[in-house]
């Protein structure tokens, strides 16, 4: 059986980093993208350094559109 993922549900969804982006291609800094997104701006950072520093291919792809 598998086990189930515990704690609440990622915010790491599409429309998420898509909102992020979209802000940051409009120029906004990190904290107005992280708080138009939903998110704290921490949590962009952890995102961020996730694709710099992983070889999860969803978080290099959003850190590669946001670099």
């Amino acid at each position: 059986m598998p086990k189930k993922k515990r704690g609440p549900p990622s915010k790491f969804t599409q429309e998420t980093r898509r909102k992020v982006i979209e802000a940051i291609t409009l120029g906004c800094t990190y904290g107005i993208a992280a708080s138009y997104a939903g998110i704290a701006e921490s949590t962009l950072f952890k995102w961020l350094a996730s694709g710099r520093d992983e070889d999860d291919k969803t978080y290099i792809a959003f850190y590669r559109s946001v670099k």
